[in-house]
């Protein structure tokens, strides 16, 4: 039987502080750091869940952090101590082998090898019988032979990411399996100059963690991760212990069976079963540090999550914003609420925090797209509510200005006597909405920081107000030219330009946005 022992055989992609890509090992990439500039993959799901699983073996091998004093001291020092961590993945050693006849890593040892499976059902990315086909994609499941590496980190990803639904789909007994926690969730991961950096600033105080959940009495075994429970994942629900159970959940019960092709071993067949989910009455955000969450009144708190035609600028305020105001309601990832502790203790002073923001949407069990976006965070405005109101109104300019584009083209559209059941299909296909919001995002990102900057307000949405109308002007302008081209009627098309320019000249600043006293909550 092989063997591929991830505490030392490289096959975490590393890009280092001297530009090369290579591939290393557990213990190399936490107890040297500072070396690796960043954990890089093709995959932004393979990267974001390679930092979980990281921050699960830190948090459980140091206890910590306790609280902002001790993770000053190992900020200042710029790693987190190496020999506890040494020691740690040297007593569980054991576990962390991929091809472990007993408790492979990530995997259980008994599953039915008649529901055998192409191991490409794995990766988000590539095409299988369960996903097939993929636009991008077009090689043969059978032929995907994965090297052991490779085969563990798309199955780290898998059990973060996987979709919900059938998954051997050859018998009653195995039921639809409930999607992976990330599965459809935009994630949060701050990152810094070096991955020492990147994984303390995702590594929260214990504070910040223990207060925000407590399983129900009697749920059984300690908060540990997924390596030392000692039992193998179940099919059935259950709470999860703690925070490093939750980093570490096993949302699929997955066997991978190694063979040797031409003197090296890889993976092309797997099992792959439904896991352990969530019982009734968890909410994740209760333990979700990542992810920012909103409250339906219908559907209780829900995770952001990435649309394919809103661009994650529109949403900024969710990532660096709890409020709690009657019917709107959201949190921000707690990771922030930590750096806000962290800031205002004048511990972590970095102007400018870089936020990636990575998240996947499927059709049902079919992937759509995948996105991997850096929000640059001025850490000074996480707590300033006048800024962020200022923000807000400029968030709601630039709808406003959406709403009338559309209003007007859907009005044009029944002017040149379109059917109500063709508006909206054109609407869309003029593209309007996505040249409007692409044109605004970078002069965004200005006005935030000049906001951050201490600039007058006034002047500030001054600027952005005549950034928005041209914007939707210009737009406007593409479509109306593709109009002409098809033979539509001028005169339409030039009264139906007068009334937007009519109605983007009543988006105004307004007056200065007042601080409430007490419905906006930041942090814990």
């Amino acid at each position: 039987m092989p063997t591929f022992d991830l505490v030392t055989e490289p096959w975490v992609p590393c890009l280092l502080t001297n530009g090369h890509l290579v591939e290393r090992s557990l213990l190399d990439v936490l107890t040297a750091p500072q070396n690796v500039r960043e954990i890089v993959d093709p995959s932004p799901l393979v990267t974001v869940a390679l930092h979980r699983v990281l921050l699960a073996i830190l948090h459980t091998a140091l206890d910590g952090p306790h609280d902002e004093d001790e993770w000053a001291t190992w900020w200042e020092v710029g790693c987190w101590p190496i020999g506890p961590v040494r020691q740690y993945l040297q007593r569980w050693q054991h576990r962390f082998d991929l091809f472990d006849p007993d408790r492979p890593f990530y995997q259980h040892p008994d599953l039915d090898r008649r529901y055998l499976a192409e191991s490409a059902r794995l990766a988000t990315e590539l095409a299988s019988s369960f996903n097939a086909p993929l636009l991008f994609d077009h090689s043969d499941p059978a032929q995907v032979a994965l090297s052991p590496a490779a085969a563990a980190r798309y199955l780290v990803a898998y059990q973060a990411f996987s979709t919900g639904g059938l998954l051997s789909g050859r018998t009653p007994a195995d039921r639809a399996s409930k999607a992976a926690p990330l599965c459809t969730v935009a994630v949060c991961l701050g990152k810094g100059d070096n991955l020492a950096q990147t994984l303390l600033l995702n590594l929260v105080g214990r504070r910040f963690l223990v207060s925000s959940y407590q399983p129900p009495i009697g749920t059984g075994t300690p908060d540990q991760p997924a390596w030392e429970r000692p039992d193998p994942p179940s099919d059935q629900p259950r709470w999860p212990t703690g925070y490093r159970d939750y980093l570490t959940w096993q949302a699929r019960r997955v066997l991978l069976v190694p063979e040797t092709r031409d003197g090296r071993v890889v993976v092309r067949q797997a099992v792959i079963m439904r896991g352990e989910s969530f019982p009734d009455g968890f909410e994740q955000r209760q333990l979700e540090t990542m992810v920012p969450f909103r409250k339906d009144i219908k559907r209780g708190w829900l995770a952001l999550a990435f649309r394919e035609d809103r661009a994650l600028w529109r949403d900024s305020l969710a990532l660096i914003q709890t409020v709690s105001t009657g019917s709107d309601e959201q949190q921000r990832p707690r990771i922030v609420d930590w750096w806000a502790s962290l800031y205002r203790l004048g511990i972590l002073q970095v102007p400018v925090l870089p936020l990636d923001v990575a998240g996947f949407v499927p059709d049902q069990a079919k992937p759509l797209f995948w996105r991997y976006e850096r929000f640059p965070l001025p850490l000074s405005v996480i707590d300033n509510q006048e800024v962020l109101l200022w923000i807000r109104q400029l968030l709601e300019m630039a709808e406003t200005a959406a709403r009338s584009l559309v209003e007007v083209l859907r009005g044009l559209a029944t002017d040149l006597g379109i059917g109500k059941e063709q508006v909206r299909d054109f609407v869309t296909g003029l593209g309007v909405e996505r040249v409007f919001w692409a044109a605004l995002e970078p002069t965004f990102y200005t006005m935030f920081y000049r906001l951050s900057r201490g600039e007058p307000p006034l002047a500030v949405c001054a600027d952005w107000r005549t950034v928005v109308q041209r914007s939707a002007q210009r737009a406007f302008e593409q479509a109306a030219l593709a109009l002409q081209r098809a033979g539509r009627p001028i005169l339409l098309v030039a009264d139906a330009e007068s009334r937007l320019h009519a109605k983007l000249a009543r988006i105004t600043c307004g007056a200065a946005p007042t601080v409430s006293s007490g419905n906006e909550e930041v942090g814990e």
